[in-house]
């Protein structure tokens, strides 16, 4: 490239060190929100999302929405941004730290007037631990539900009544009529050798409302159905909390679905609580949004019979978004400087005039500053190393993030007047794990014996 231009230094500098690894109940807290928000990129596609998702906010209607993308494609980014905007958006100011123009000028008057109850949490995990009892969905939901009101509204917390043994303990205590009383009272005695004050007094009043459960008296008492279970947990919340409406936020939703073989009675109940999340309560009127994010595509059933029925699909980094890449990628490795625009014309127009991929790719000069100082075939080949986490073990914008991030800083290109090219990936240690993988391990064998070093892999 020509002398006369600028060294990168002077348009651009490097980022922190990039997190992309985020746990979705950190970057939502009050204390997050503010940067989480701050720190992401809307591209058109991801602003198109926002937009449906807040639509329905707006208006209190409820629905569903399934975000599909590979691992490490953004997925939790995009639940934590969301949300951070319904949850802390008038309280904590976070619109003024937005960084998309449009979707503030759209939506933050209104959406700053409603009030949303967050519950979010990842499924990764969940269930492994303590037996077959916990392998349902709806149980996980509302163990969920009771740790977001005590984090985020500790003072319902003891108001509140949501899970099982919660319900049958306040039907036993209001409730149940005196042979009710006394046939709990003779279980207990016959199967813990304790009365219903001393297991109380012993064993506190979640395992008395297990037990209570496990008696058999409150069948059919208890809100069984999870569509009347649902909405007893939704009007409690919004009539004591002063909300709009609920919205959930389920992360890594394919770790749980892999877990129960199609067409499955436990598959089927899964699908049951989506669905009554998504469709059913919310066709009655209930403002509740539903975020799934998984690496899987939607269960037929919840597809329902015409597009969005059920749940809207909304696809992070597919074919229709191929220039997010690379704009995320950037976005999250380096700033652009005061004056940067001008630095970046003189590349634009320096490749324009010698070189042929402006031409060829038809790259705009707004395109051409989203990605700079990227050469875009630099996204081109770390698209198809990292396309696939299920072919090569390796993340998809997550690990891309770090081999821009890594060869930018490692291999001082920054002195440099010229774009970051292919070649330049090579020196991160990200890429040196990407060539490990069985897909590339050969070809990188080779790559090193050409240049004349040991290969980095035995």
């Amino acid at each position: 490239m020509s002398v006369s231009l600028q060294p990168l230094s002077s348009i651009i500098s490097l980022k922190p060190e990039p997190q992309t690894t985020p746990a979705l109940s950190q970057i939502i807290l009050r204390a997050e929100s503010r940067e989480t928000v701050g720190n992401y990129l809307f591209t058109p596609t991801l602003r198109s999302h926002a937009k449906r998702i807040f639509d329905c906010a707006i208006h209190a209607k409820g629905h569903g929405f399934w975000v599909q993308a590979e691992y490490g494609a953004g997925k939790t980014a995009l639940l934590g941004t969301i949300l951070s905007l319904l949850m802390w958006g008038e309280e904590e100011k976070i619109w003024e730290v937005l960084r998309d123009k449009e979707l503030r000028g759209d939506y933050e008057r209104a959406l700053s007037k409603r009030k949303y109850f967050p519950v979010a949490f990842s499924l990764k995990g969940l269930g492994e631990a303590d037996g077959a009892a916990h392998d349902s969905l709806m149980r996980i939901f509302e163990e969920q539900i009771a740790e977001a009101v005590a984090q985020h509204r500790p003072d319902l917390k003891t108001q509140i009544r949501i899970t099982s043994s919660e319900l049958a303990v306040a039907w036993f205590d209001k409730d149940a009529l005196p042979h009710h009383k006394a046939g709990v009272e003779s279980y207990l005695v016959s199967h813990h050798k304790l009365s219903v004050a001393d297991y109380r007094a012993k064993h506190g009043e979640k395992k008395l409302g297990h037990a209570i459960v496990e008696s058999g008296l409150v069948a059919g008492k208890l809100k069984s159905k999870h569509k009347e279970r649902f909405a007893h947990i939704y009007q409690q919340i919004v009539k004591l909390g002063g909300y709009d409406g609920l919205v959930f936020a389920l992360d890594e939703f394919r770790s749980w679905q892999d877990r129960h073989a199609q067409h499955s009675s436990a598959a089927a109940e899964d699908e049951d609580v989506l669905e009554t999340l998504a469709h059913v309560l919310p066709g009655e009127g209930l403002c509740i949004l539903l975020i799934v994010a998984s690496q899987g595509d939607i269960p037929q059933k919840l597809s329902g019979g015409g597009q969005g029925d059920r749940f809207i699909p909304l696809t992070l980094l597919g074919d229709k978004a191929k220039n997010d890449f690379g704009e995320i990628v950037a976005f999250r490795s380096v700033a652009h400087l005061p004056g940067a625009s001008t630095g970046i014309k003189d590349y634009y127009d320096e490749c324009r005039k010698e070189y042929k991929f402006i031409k060829q790719a038809n790259i705009s000069q707004e395109a051409f500053a989203a990605i700079f100082p990227f050469q875009p075939r630099v996204f081109e080949i770390l698209s198809r190393i990292t396309q696939s986490s299920e072919a090569n073990n390796l993340p998809t914008a997550r690990s891309a993030i770090r081999i821009a991030w890594q060869a930018l800083g490692e291999a001082q290109l920054l002195t440099k007047n010229r774009l970051v090219v292919v070649s330049d990936l090579i020196r991160s240690d990200e890429m040196r794990k990407a060539l490990a993988s069985d897909l590339y391990k050969g070809k990188a064998q080779s790559l090193e014996a050409a240049h004349g070093r040991a290969p980095a892999v035995a």
